[in-house]
């Protein structure tokens, strides 16, 4: 997964528009809430719903395999500053990751 651009946003909290590109071009978001950080990542290339009000929903090409949703956090995570990263173990044998950031 290869970056191809970003774009900054001062909304009510500063956001950071992340778009990489490998099958298609995805995005991911970045917004630093002063409490805590978020980042959104994308899971699919387009939308199988087909909304017509909505740009994902023209076309889907499928999920996006997971070593590119690794690759997409780890980069936003080497753009910004301050994460700490807890991996924590679920009951059902799954794992919820938390990015924390370390003011």
């Amino acid at each position: 997964m290869k970056i191809k651009s970003t774009k900054e946003q001062q909304l009510p909290y500063f956001c950071k528009k992340y778009t990489f590109q490998n099958k298609d071009i995805v995005s991911s978001v970045y917004i630093d809430r002063c409490v805590k950080d978020i980042i959104c990542i994308s899971s699919m290339y387009g939308c199988p719903i087909g909304c017509l009000f909505c740009k994902s929903g023209e076309r889907y090409l499928g999920n996006i395999p997971y070593c590119d949703i690794i690759s997409m956090i780890d980069y936003i995570i080497d753009m910004e500053e301050g994460f700490e990263i807890i991996i924590s173990e679920l009951p059902e044998d799954c794992y919820k990751i938390r990015f924390i950031n370390s003011y």
